[in-house]
């Protein structure tokens, strides 16, 4: 990535390129995009000052399932950097490079149609990671995976993380546990769309949001949810306004208040607790005999 003489502990949220030495042989097997790259457009986030305490890295509920012994394996080559809106972590037919281990902020990973269309099949926080399926083996992405809310993250490079996959059972097992708990969202999400209405849908996003970024106020515009939900923004504006009229939520200026979590629990479907009540079964701690 390009790099500029930046203060101290400042580190740029997004850049208008990014340039890469790609052999010949990877560009034949990168699918080509439809329209233009969108790393080709600034992203508009503000810049982030990130503390460079180590012992964040345990802040990710991922890494702090592991033992001594297997987080050692990764410790060293973990480095906390921020995550800015709008920033893209990787792109279909990217090879990943990096794994990421969220604190705070949310990445939606999104689905993209020819035309341009867009829908987020899973979200992801400070439960879980960007990019783990690198470490079996699998290296190119194959969604959009867009940082919704800003936060802070520990990245690692691919061939150190798949080096402790290798060496270890317990973060094998764990990444396998993760994995399946990931798809339940994406299986639970498409269900969801495909048969719920739109204040439910609203309703159980909402929800999931707050949960993944730890606070009641989620600073989402509509335009960004009817992205996330696959609906047109006027379907976001009737949900919000009918959410808002019940009292369950306050929204104001992109800035949505959770009110009334269990009236608005109540109004979700029942997409919300399956994805919630999965992933708990999933990471609880199970121990690996030797």
């Amino acid at each position: 990535m390009l790099q500029r003489t930046l203060p101290a502990g400042f580190i740029a949220p997004c850049l208008k390129a990014v340039v890469r030495r790609t052999s010949s042989e990877d560009r034949s097997l990168t699918p080509l995009r439809h329209g233009p790259d969108p790393r080709d457009e600034y992203c508009g986030a503000e810049p982030m000052y990130v503390n460079p305490d180590q012992d964040q890295h345990r802040r990710n509920r991922l890494l702090a399932a592991l033992r001594p012994g297997d987080y050692a394996l990764l410790e060293p080559h973990l480095h906390v950097v921020p995550i800015a809106e709008g920033e893209f972590l990787h792109l279909p037919g990217e090879e990943i490079e990096q794994v990421y281990f969220l604190h705070r902020g949310i990445v939606a990973l999104m689905a993209i149609s020819e035309d341009g269309d867009t829908i987020a099949t899973a979200s992801v926080g400070s439960e879980g990671a960007i990019g783990t399926i690198a470490g079996t083996g699998f290296v190119r992405a194959f969604t959009r995976a867009m940082v919704q809310a800003a936060g802070v993250a520990s990245r690692i490079a691919v061939r150190h993380f798949r080096r402790a996959v290798r060496k270890s059972e317990a973060i094998n097992d764990l990444l396998t546990r993760y994995h399946m708990a990931l798809m339940c969202q994406v299986q639970q999400t498409s269900l969801c769309n495909a048969v719920h209405d739109a204040i439910s849908r609203l309703s159980r996003l909402l929800l999931v949001l707050s949960e993944q970024g730890g606070d009641d106020t989620i600073s989402f515009s509509q335009e960004r949810l009817a992205d996330m939900l696959g609906l047109r923004r006027s379907s976001v504006t009737v949900a919000a306004q009918a959410l808002q009229a019940r009292r369950l939520i306050s929204y104001r200026r992109g800035r949505i208040q959770i009110m009334d979590r269990k009236g608005l629990k109540a109004t979700a479907c029942e997409c919300y607790e399956v994805v919630i009540r999965t992933l708990d079964q999933f990471l609880q701690y199970k121990p690996v005999r030797r």
